[in-house]
């Protein structure tokens, strides 16, 4: 019968140590990324009506989920832009992350789902929390 020394048997679990969590570290989570889950939750239902920018003005309230179709089509400033349909203009806020990889021009038809924001009883924007090119 073979002799097994402390030092093998350490060396051995050692090894068995380090396999084991580097196996772990190296296993990929291989389900939607968390942001496609923060964006898969601040979606619009698929039954939702597009509005027009024209509703919106007449129409929409404050907090009030809507989803419009049309171009954003200049920047006025930090994560301020302008966004028209055939009805209308109005004014939107939309962060980088929304906008992700997705390139976008005043020429790029896009979904915007988002919440209408009012201040003071008047229109100031539409906070969006979705943008989707059309193409």
């Amino acid at each position: 019968m073979k002799r097994i020394s402390f030092r093998t048997v350490l060396t051995g679990s050692a090894a068995a140590t380090i396999i084991a969590f580097s196996s772990g570290v190296m296993a990929q989570y291989q389900g939607p990324s968390a942001s496609e889950s923060r964006a898969a939750s601040r979606s619009p239902a698929a039954q939702e009506t597009v509005r027009t920018v024209q509703w919106v003005k007449d129409t929409g309230r404050d907090d009030q989920k809507v989803l419009l179709r049309g171009r954003v089509v200049n920047r006025i400033g930090d994560d301020n832009y302008t966004f028209a349909d055939e009805s209308g203009e109005l004014r939107v806020e939309i962060d980088d992350d929304v906008f992700g990889a997705q390139s976008v021009d005043e020429n790029t038809l896009v979904e915007i789902w988002g919440e209408i924001d009012f201040d003071d009883g008047r229109l100031k924007e539409i906070e969006v929390k979705s943008l989707r090119v059309l193409r």
